[in-house]
């Protein structure tokens, strides 16, 4: 496969493979897949200097020449099998190898009073160049005669520090033959990574940081329901619907200062709807 996207600031190209192979009278699938990313940062007024004040968007200071490069390496092995006539169990492993330029150019970290927590000034964020990924995902299918129950757990870790578990479960009720309901359900729960901090205190000098929530200590729950039918023309018909939400720890007992009346992580919330029309060629 061969990939390629673009916007004004990112852009994006690609190539994957993959190999699989059964056995076992095809009650056994083992699968090697390999793929790798070339992406460009362009970001708005140029690359800033990690750690640098922060700047108006339209001052050349602090800032580095020339685009931000990444690459990406993803290499992954998978086996499924056929348990018996009702269940089917896969397990994939998969590593991967990021280098290059992977600090967000728009985010930025706050310097605070080491007294009274009043910011003070901001500073562009600076995350490492290097990244291990390496991730373990698991999955059972079993039919329950007419209906089908799903869970799959997904354990992830790098050397970034960040550790994560994901369980996800669903259960689809076939109600007529035509007709079913799925509810879902899904539990994250995300460790924070070593150089992840809300906020710098004035005198403290990191080589590296970063303040984006997405890399904080996390627990999020999704829960929802779609509803699918088959038409009368062979195609179907899908609408979702789910609602997300993102929290983390809102008043650290580490606050300093002012900083301890204020919600530090606050609740991320998203409602989802989708609908769902596909067809055979």
């Amino acid at each position: 496969g061969l990939y390629f996207s673009t916007e004004h600031d990112y852009s994006s190209m690609g190539a994957n493979t993959s190999l699989t192979r059964d056995f076992n009278k095809r009650s056994t699938t083992l699968a090697l897949k390999m793929s790798y990313f070339h992406d460009t940062i362009s970001p708005e007024g140029g690359r800033p200097d990690p750690l640098a004040e922060m700047r108006p968007a339209w001052s050349s200071q602090n800032r580095l020449a020339g685009d931000g490069n990444k690459d990406v390496m993803d290499l992954g092995v998978g086996w499924t099998q056929v348990l018996n006539r009702s269940t089917v169990a896969q397990l994939n492993y998969t590593f991967s190898r990021v280098s290059g330029y992977q600090t967000d150019p728009y985010k930025i970290v706050t310097v605070v009073d080491p007294t009274s927590g009043a910011p003070l000034r901001n500073l562009y964020e600076s995350r490492p160049e290097d990244r291990a990924r390496h991730v373990i995902f698991g999955k059972v299918n079993h039919h329950l005669g007419r209906d089908i129950v799903s869970i799959s757990y997904r354990f992830m870790t790098d050397d970034w520090g960040i550790i994560s578990h994901t369980l996800d479960l669903t259960y689809r009720w076939n109600f007529s033959k035509t007709k079913y309901l799925r509810p879902h359900f899904r539990y994250y729960n995300q460790g924070a990574a070593d150089f992840y901090q809300r906020y710098l205190v004035d005198g403290d000098t990191p080589t590296e940081v970063s303040a984006d929530y997405r890399l904080g200590d996390m627990v999020a729950y999704t829960v929802g329901l779609k509803h699918g039918r088959k038409l009368a023309n062979g195609h179907d018909l899908s609408f979702r619907l789910e609602y997300y939400m993102q929290t983390g720890e809102s008043h650290p007992a580490d606050a300093i200062g002012e900083l301890k009346d204020f919600d530090l992580y606050p609740t991320v919330g998203a409602i989802i709807f989708q609908v769902g029309y596909s067809f055979g060629l």
